[in-house]
């Protein structure tokens, strides 16, 4: 019997919102633990995914196309595990709407309300 086998579409050089999971560090010094009480972070990273394995993806919040002076480079990478992944939406931005993030949740709109 043949495996179903999809082809996985990569990551590398989308525009993403990542939604993720992170550790905490509450505090820095000794701590009295009877009535400790902590939470997990909850963090979104947006950038250009400029790395991808089977593990992580590395979004870059500053990126810079390559040309005859200077290699394709990147800035402000941050390596996100997979497993801490709670939501990864594609972000787009064509000729007439751009999204931004208001606080609460991503926006749509026209170019025109910049």
């Amino acid at each position: 019997m043949k495996k179903n086998r999809h082809k996985k579409e990569s990551l590398l050089n989308k525009r993403v919102l990542v939604k993720w999971i992170d550790s905490n560090l509450s505090e820095r010094t000794w701590v009295d633990l009877e009535d400790y009480e902590t939470d997990i972070s909850e963090i979104e990273s947006y950038g250009i995914v400029v790395h991808e394995n089977e593990r992580s993806i590395s979004v870059a919040g500053h990126y810079a196309v390559g040309n005859s002076n200077t290699l394709e480079q990147a800035s402000g990478i941050m390596t996100i595990p997979k497993a801490c992944i709670k939501e990864l939406i594609f972000l787009s931005f064509g000729n007439h709407s751009y999204f931004f993030h208001d606080g609460k949740r991503l926006v749509k709109c026209n170019l025109q309300e910049f």
